[in-house]
């Protein structure tokens, strides 16, 4: 960070960018903007540059509407060097038609304004740039037709390519420094994709790379390596366009806007789609020149919908407190921020500024170093519920194990109890009926309760299991009724007031009956807490709808709330808010929801109660057909 500061300080002194009328160092102006008015442009520039009846003008001066301006220039290259220079004009004009002379010769002749030929590199008439390159005491005269239906500005502004593009030997230093940064980040990155495999840390590392090309395709870096301005432009709007695609992958991929915001999702893979697009068609201008008079429309799309629609966007996931929120939106500004402000400043629309040389690597490397926390925060998250999951693993481990000895156990006393009850209703099928009804509903409920504990039994059995292939579709409704009516038999003497608003024909795919067993110790948490807080009105209510990608269920009660904090440590093993509770009901229900029918649950305390909502994904849920 001490570099960093000492290189910036450098910077404050560094040469801006030089004007016409000022000492250049580098070329001698031998004749400043000299113009004459017409009213059709009917002169040849050929006039103009022999002309001895132009009128001198300073670059504040200003032409006027509705006529033809032509305007001369004269440079000179003093020194034993070839120079490159840019020359730019403000973007007030309408049409500028641009020839120029070496020793009296045309040399070059360029149409701004208007959409040009290919010829002529359509994109020039965007961008409002020349580049012009002096051989060793060389002149040149800029010989200029300017059209506006506006008022016009009459002058150029002058740069040296390495002014125009960066400070050649500092911003070499500051690449190093920010070269080697992103290398590091992007190590960093590496090494989180090895080890959890998630798609979007490659998508962080492809991100890291296209910003770095960018920002280096766009300066004096790569200018020699591309060669010349016009595929120095080319380049970097491939690049560009494989940084946005990049850049909305990975938010597409590590906030999961499919399944949490189809909308959001719907806008990212557009734009992923139109940016793998563009750089389609700007590798082809390579080969077919009019494909370059797609870049002002791609600047555009840039400026006026990707980047509103991703500062909306980080509004929005810090509105819904996603994790890392905050770190996603101060990247989502520092990197597009500075960009478009770069994108803004080469398109002709402001002058070349400390801020926009190096506005771009400053807001890329605060994006990195903003995301690469956000991602920093996800692992350490990820390790933790990794852990928490190894843990919870190896107690519902030591569950199962105890449960598969007490079912062994259990097993043989029941079968020998159920042997005995079949003999004894055998016995009672041949004594007279009338006295031994009483006696015979006995033995049937008996039976039943053999056969139900046998059946729970093999429901905890299946669900501490490791894989479970009874997975049928089944109704919600019909489920949620099994599970109230046997609520409601063990509570008889206690009435509940149960309301249900949940369509007959939504389905669930999975167990039914370990869902049934959920819900079971669900509404058996609820009644028994009513009991224990001596509800006058005891109310249970019960709604399911859907969203676009998931089935929600809530089940809500008024039994006075859960007052253990916080509040989500009642799924956990062991806790439990009564006072004879084992602690298990509520971590079997949470296991159940998340891992046999892939959903989550959460809880909260709600008015004079507690409202449980369970999330299931549309995949695993469904209306009835």
């Amino acid at each position: 960070m001490l570099l960093l500061g000492v290189l910036f300080l450098g910077l404050l002194h560094a040469q801006t960018a030089v004007h016409l009328g000022e000492d250049l160092g580098y070329v001698r102006v031998v004749e400043g903007i000299d113009f004459t008015q017409e009213e059709q442009c009917a002169l040849s520039p050929q006039t103009i540059l022999t002309s001895t009846t132009l009128s001198e003008l300073s670059k504040s001066n200003q032409g006027y509407s509705g006529a033809c301006f032509w305007t001369r220039l004269k440079l000179v290259n003093d020194s034993n060097e070839t120079r490159r220079f840019i020359l730019t004009h403000p973007r007030e004009i309408n049409h500028l038609f641009v020839t120029r002379f070496e020793n009296d010769k045309v040399v070059g002749v360029h149409t701004l304004g208007y959409p040009d030929t290919a010829a002529h590199r359509s994109y020039r008439s965007f961008l409002n740039n020349i580049e012009i390159v002096l051989a060793p005491h060389a002149t040149q005269t800029i010989v200029t037709a300017v059209t506006s239906y506006d008022t016009v500005v009459l002058h150029w502004d002058i740069y040296a390519m390495h002014e125009f593009l960066e400070i050649q030997y500092l911003s070499l230093i500051l690449m190093g420094v920010f070269s080697g940064i992103f290398i590091m980040i992007m190590l960093f990155g590496g090494v989180l994709y090895h080890v959890t495999r998630k798609r979007f840390y490659l998508y962080f590392l492809l991100y890291l790379l296209f910003g770095m090309l960018s920002q280096s395709s766009l300066r004096y870096y790569l200018f020699h390596v591309i060669g010349g301005l016009e595929n120095y432009y080319v380049t970097g709007a491939i690049f560009v366009s494989l940084f946005m695609l990049f850049w909305h992958l990975l938010a597409l991929e590590y906030f999961g806007l499919k399944e949490r915001a189809r909308v959001w999702y719907a806008v990212h893979l557009f734009i992923v789609g139109a940016s793998a697009l563009l750089a389609l068609l700007f590798t082809g201008a390579f080969f077919y020149a009019p494909l370059l008079g797609i870049l002002p429309y791609s600047i555009y799309f840039s400026m006026f919908f990707v980047l509103p629609a991703d500062l909306l966007f980080a509004l929005v996931v810090l509105k819904r407190r996603y994790t890392t929120a905050l770190y996603f939106a101060l990247a989502t500004l520092a990197s597009k921020g500075m960009f478009f402000y770069f994108l803004f400043t080469l398109s002709g629309n402001g002058e070349i500024t400390l801020l926009s040389r190096y506005g771009m690597s400053i807001g890329n490397l605060l994006s990195s170093l903003f995301l690469g926390l956000a991602l920093w925060v996800w692992f350490d998250h990820y390790q933790k519920s990794l852990k928490n999951a190894q843990e919870e693993h190896k107690k519902f481990t030591m569950i199962g194990s105890a449960i598969s000895f007490i079912a062994h156990q259990w097993r043989q006393p029941l079968s020998r109890m159920g042997a005995s009850l079949m003999h004894l209703q055998s016995d009672i099928e041949h004594t007279p009926q009338k006295k031994l009804i009483s006696l015979k509903e006995e033995v049937e409920e008996l039976v039943q309760n053999v056969e139900q504990i046998n059946q729970t039994i093999k429901d905890i059995q299946s669900l501490f299991a490791i894989h479970d292939k009874t997975d049928v579709p089944f109704g919600l409704y019909d489920a949620l009724e099994s599970a109230i009516a046997l609520c409601l038999r063990d509570h008889a003497t206690y009435p509940i007031a149960i309301e249900k608003h949940i369509a007959r024909d939504l389905m669930l795919t999975g167990n039914p009956k370990l869902f049934e067993q959920a819900m079971i110790n669900l509404l058996q948490n609820s009644a028994q807490a009513f009991v224990e807080h001596s509800i006058q009105a005891p109310r249970l209510e019960l709604v399911a709808h859907t969203t676009p990608t998931h089935l929600i269920l809530e089940i809500a009660d008024n039994a006075g709330g859960i007052a253990i904090k916080p509040i989500e440590s009642i799924f956990e093993l062991y806790v439990s808010s009564k006072k004879e509770g084992t602690g298990l009901g509520l971590a079997i229900v949470k296991k159940v929801i998340e891992q046999k029918f892939g959903g989550t649950i959460s809880v909260r305390n709600e008015g004079d109660g507690v409202r449980f909502r369970l999330y299931f994904l549309l995949r695993n849920a469904s209306h009835k057909r």
